[in-house]
């Protein structure tokens, strides 16, 4: 497959590993499908859990995007503990990364004008613009997951993302402006007339990590306010919060109720297979209006 259509499939394929669905694994989605679906059988039966390390394709790497071949990377764990001590090492290598992005004015710009160029081109083509990533710095050719939020006289025009770094920086910032606008299933597609007056908001989010909990009372203990995004994954329901939603949900049950139905699951629904991660993001934007950079705190 070309790259964009690789890494779909994967991303979808390592949700169903993740929630230890074997039975859905294919042949032409993982060519170990059937000792894969082996191990996560014997998992689900033992309690165990599966966390991702990795999923990259060829793409990222060495190859061209025009025939890609993806791999994922995965931890076998029971609780917390070992998983932790597997990752610790590649958790600490990632978060001294992280600080590499540490708020830089001029390239925050860069992005905020990619996901602009990202908006036009969709409008005049129908299509994201194509990234030369030698004409930007090496920082952002780092591989990070991102969000775009698009506003207009405040109210939300769209918001795309992804959740786990499968693209350079300034490559997923440049899709996920051209989504957000055009394929976020909640709003019709963008028109020219409204380019002008748009907020572009954009967040780049940390590595996500699990949060430990027995039952719903210690995991909303464990939430930090204004700080956590959250990943809630039940079964093959997924559904994430921006930390930035802590704007206007202030209180973690209200937060958590919201993070549930944004996954597709009543607002009181509780069971003991719930899995729930947090990250953090560095967030900023600018109104095309002003191009004031505007950072979050």
């Amino acid at each position: 497959h070309d790259y964009a259509t690789a890494r779909g499939l994967d991303e979808a394929t390592s949700r169903e590993i993740e929630a230890l669905h074997g039975e859905a694994l294919r042949n032409d989605r993982a060519c170990g499908a059937l000792p894969i679906g082996g191990l996560l059988e014997i998992a689900r039966r033992r309690g165990l859990g599966v966390a991702t390390v990795d999923l990259r394709n060829s793409g990222d790497t060495a190859g061209s995007h025009d025939r890609v071949v993806g791999y994922g990377a995965y931890v076998v764990n029971e609780g917390d503990a070992p998983i932790r001590s597997c990752l610790e090492p590649l958790l600490e290598k990632e978060s001294e990364r992280w600080t590499e992005i540490d708020w830089i004015a001029e390239e925050c710009s860069v992005l905020l004008e990619l996901a602009e160029r990202s908006i036009r081109s969709g409008v005049s083509t129908g299509k994201p613009i194509n990234i030369e990533l030698d004409e930007f710095s090496e920082r952002l050719h780092l591989m990070r997951a991102t969000f775009v939020t698009l506003r207009i006289n405040g109210q939300l025009r769209g918001c795309m993302g992804t959740l786990v770094a499968g693209r350079p920086l300034a490559a997923d910032v440049a899709r996920n402006a051209y989504m957000a606008a055009f394929e976020d299933p909640r709003f019709r597609p963008m028109k020219a007339d409204e380019v002008d007056g748009l907020d572009i908001h954009i967040s780049i989010l940390s590595p996500s990590e699990p949060i430990v909990f027995g039952a719903e009372s210690e995991l909303l203990k464990a939430i930090r306010p204004g700080i956590d995004g959250l990943i809630l994954y039940e079964g093959r329901r997924r559904g994430t919060l921006l930390p930035s939603v802590w704007d206007s949900i202030k209180n973690p049950m209200t937060f958590l109720h919201q993070l549930k139905q944004k996954a597709g699951l009543p607002a009181a629904y509780w069971s003991p297979t719930i899995r729930v991660d947090r990250y953090t993001a560095r967030s900023f934007g600018w109104t095309l209006a002003d191009r004031e950079l505007v950072f979050d705190d």
